[in-house]
């Protein structure tokens, strides 16, 4: 399995949210307090990306295809470009990140699924350890038919809410936005998956 098939979720999401911190700043006065907080973060990464290896027109790209996630077909609408040649150009931003992500240990890779895990949202007291998702990953598979990029990150989500018996509005932003998450819980717990991965982990199943 090509271990960078997973990469374009975790690229997207990771732009798209750090777009949503922008909010008027320039990406100097961004780069300089990201500066100044913590150089392996993930807004220093893509400041610094954008900041030192984009030029005018792929900063443009990144601001309609990531930031307001225009379809490739819109955003070769407003900057002159063929659809497939946007596509290219967007792939190639998400290699480059994903390069620097991995060199700065934001993200790590499963070479045994060739899955790729955004270190932040696996970083909590509730996340499964490898063992675990390896059950719960069966679980998901048989259920589902296939097991999402970002699975692993919205069961620790879950669990997490479970354990700390918080409202899902309140579920810490590095586990990505709380309303996919919970519709995912709802769907799940609906058709009996989340009650099967609890019991697989040996939790009870009780939010």
């Amino acid at each position: 399995m090509n271990i960078y098939k997973t990469k374009y979720g975790t690229i997207k999401d990771r732009l798209w949210r750090y777009g949503k911190t922008l909010k008027g700043k320039s990406l100097t006065q961004s780069f300089l307090e990201n500066e100044a907080d913590n150089s392996d973060d993930w807004n220093h990464v893509i400041t610094s990306f954008l900041t030192y290896w984009c030029d005018d027109s792929e900063r443009e790209l990144v601001d309609l295809a990531f930031f307001k996630r225009y379809s490739a077909k819109a955003v070769g609408l407003r900057l002159f470009m063929d659809e497939s040649v946007c596509s290219r150009k967007k792939e190639k931003i998400m290699d480059c990140l994903i390069g620097l992500a991995m060199q700065a240990g934001l993200i790590f890779i499963d070479l045994t699924n060739g899955q790729i895990f955004d270190k932040a949202a696996c970083c909590c007291d509730c996340a499964l350890d490898d063992c675990q998702w390896e059950k719960v990953s069966r679980i998901i598979a048989e259920r589902l038919k296939r097991v999402s990029p970002n699975a692993r990150s919205a069961v620790d989500a879950m669990l997490y809410v479970q354990t700390e018996k918080i409202p899902w509005n309140k579920l810490p932003e590095r586990f990505g936005p709380w309303k996919n998450i919970c519709n995912r819980y709802l769907h799940w717990k609906k058709i009996g998956l989340w009650r099967r991965i609890c019991k697989a982990i040996g939790v009870d199943c009780f939010y």
